[in-house]
């Protein structure tokens, strides 16, 4: 079964955009194993990337594509290109259907959600594209604690999107997961935390389902401060760094709350579960 290559134009496209697209192919795949693996490598590329640039801010898009590339080969997909074609972006029905918009400089509304982020945050990437059947909307924000927010608007146009929990695997660990307070199962999330080299990373990332055919993803990503000292019997983090993903988690599953905060009432959730074939 072929699936279009949906993580992989959004995250090039912080470097350089996407000059073709590209199919992946793997027997017994579908489009949701698609997108567990493909943001598990999204992942392992950033950092790969980061490792091998000169300075360690920015990474190198060569690094990135090899990486991720090969990540995806490990999980047995294989690649094919298509030839290309105009580039979608430019596509007067995309641009007509924004599946979100800018409000003012740090919030964003689409799928009837008002989301902001704290005003310490710059936007860097503002952009609507389409990729096969799937049309999407991205927001990128660096912090000046050099923490980044990512947000991808998704609408599928053919195929649907199922309720999973945020995918965290190696190199990345869990740190702890769970349930939005208001919005329920819609709102999935995860606070995971990684040694790649000589980095340590810890972030949270979220789904929000907002639909069968509509879901928002959240990526925030900050360093984690390096260990101190032995961490104790059987436990991966220092007590320094434990301390700082405590607080880090605290704070943006109380932000996520905030932002997707109106769940659906009782008859509704049973219809939506209905919709959802939970």
């Amino acid at each position: 079964m072929k699936v279009n290559t949906l993580v992989f134009c959004i995250t090039v496209l912080l470097f350089a955009g996407c000059a073709h697209t590209e199919m992946w192919e793997k027997t017994g795949g579908n489009q949701q194993l698609f997108d567990i693996d493909s943001r598990e490598c999204e992942y392992i590329a950033n950092q790969v990337s980061l490792l091998q640039s000169e300075t360690g801010k920015k990474g190198d898009p060569a690094y990135f594509s090899k990486a991720y590339t090969e990540c995806l080969g490990v999980k047995g997909w294989s690649k094919k290109v298509v030839v290309p074609g105009p580039a979608k972006e430019d596509d007067p029905d995309t641009i007509a259907r924004q599946l979100a918009e800018l409000i003012n400089s740090n919030s964003i509304q689409g799928f009837k959600q008002t989301i902001t982020v704290p005003d310490t945050y710059t936007l860097l990437k503002n952009k609507q594209f389409q990729s096969g059947s799937t049309i999407i909307k991205q927001f990128f924000w660096k912090g000046e604690d050099s923490s980044f927010i990512n947000f991808f608007f998704q609408e599928n146009l053919s195929a649907t999107f199922k309720q999973l929990p945020y995918p965290v695997s190696e190199p990345y660990r869990l740190y702890t997961s769970g349930e939005g307070e208001k919005s329920r199962e819609r709102l999935q999330w995860a606070t995971f935390y990684g040694n790649i080299g000589s980095d340590w990373v810890m972030g949270t990332g979220a789904y929000y389902y907002v639909s069968k055919k509509e879901r928002i993803i959240v990526a925030i990503t900050k360093p984690l401060a390096h260990p101190l000292g032995t961490a104790p019997n059987n436990v991966t983090l220092t007590r320094n760094q434990f301390s700082e993903i405590e607080q880090f988690s605290e704070q943006w599953q109380t932000w996520l709350n905030q932002q997707f905060q109106k769940g659906p009432g009782g008859m509704k959730q049973f219809i939506e579960a209905l919709k959802f074939g939970l």
